[in-house]
């Protein structure tokens, strides 16, 4: 019997897993996160402000624009800034990150917010233009390749499920031996969910694979990996991609299939597109159908099992 596969690793801001580390002393435990991924997933907490030793429970603190450049003040007296020992403490404190197959942080937090966070005039007063919470904006820039999401984003189930996929995708990456054939491999697998983003990402990704050689190795190691998780997976998958696919799939099965099947197989397609019946129901589906009928290509596809019940 072969080893379990560990859990992927994802580095989480502590308070949304119930640590009590807020400004106030209080936690912000998310349901998903502590019902849903602590299932899936090792957590890695940090909380960036209490690194810093500002405390618990602190004075809040906020992002104020000083001559064109984004600092960490407190919210009530703004000669109170925190910039430079955030910075400071940014550097020794991404240990663990760095191993990290995801990342989620807490929305809108001055630190932490990943989406756009409120940016104030230092003589306004008043917020004049938005940006990333400054440790979130470190660790883009430290792990830009990592996949990311905020905790406002995990409540829809579209955008959760799609974190939750590229993270164990991430991690099979990493996992790879440095070898040619383990690339190529891992690209014909993740052929139909990298399909998802379209088609001609799914051909540049392959035009990489062929030209790996034991000379370029580490060079198309590095491209594929840059451009899969770097650009491709920094945009959205549309219904229409995903139907696409569901139809490729379903050309596998065009001479097993009998009339009132395929047509069967064909409606649930249809029920997809316009919204009636989730993708990971229509997946299921095939990889039954991929199974009864034992097709050869099909069941080594990743997309089956990462989107079979979790």
């Amino acid at each position: 019997m072969g080893m379990k596969k560990k859990k992927p690793l994802v580095a989480i801001s502590g308070c949304l897993v119930g640590e009590a580390i807020r400004y106030d002393g209080q936690h912000k435990r998310h349901p998903h996160v502590t019902h849903e991924l602590s299932k899936l997933f090792e957590f890695h907490s940090f909380c960036p402000e209490v690194a810093m030793g500002l405390g618990i429970p602190r004075p809040t603190i906020k992002l104020m624009d000083k001559d064109g450049k984004t600092h960490l003040v407190d919210s009530k007296d703004s000669s109170i800034d925190h910039t430079k020992l955030a910075h400071k403490t940014f550097k020794t404190h991404t240990k663990g990150i760095e191993k990290a197959h995801g990342i989620i942080l807490t929305k809108n937090s001055p630190s932490c917010g990943l989406d756009p966070v409120k940016v104030y005039g230092e003589k306004s007063g008043i917020p004049f233009r938005k940006t990333k919470g400054l440790w979130a904006e470190h660790l883009c820039q430290e792990f830009p390749l990592i996949p990311k999401i905020d905790s406002g984003r995990l409540y829809d189930d579209h955008l959760r499920d799609t974190f939750r996929t590229q993270v164990l995708v991430f991690q099979e990456f990493q996992d790879l031996k440095k070898e040619a054939k383990e690339l190529i491999k891992f690209h014909e697998v993740y052929k139909y969910y990298i399909f998802q983003y379209g088609a001609a990402p799914l051909k540049a990704l392959g035009r990489i694979c062929a030209g790996v050689s034991k000379s370029n190795l580490k060079e198309k190691f590095s491209e594929y990996e840059e451009y899969l998780f770097g650009t491709i997976f920094q945009k959205s998958i549309t219904p229409k991609n995903r139907t696409n696919v569901a139809e490729h799939i379903a050309g596998y099965f065009k001479e097993e299939l009998e009339g009132g099947d395929k047509k069967y197989l064909h409606d649930n397609i249809k029920a997809f597109h316009t919204g009636k019946l989730s993708f990971e129901s229509l997946i299921v589906l095939m990889g039954f159908l991929t199974k009864t009928y034992k097709q050869k290509y099909l069941k080594d596809q990743k997309l089956f099992s990462l989107y079979s019940k979790h």
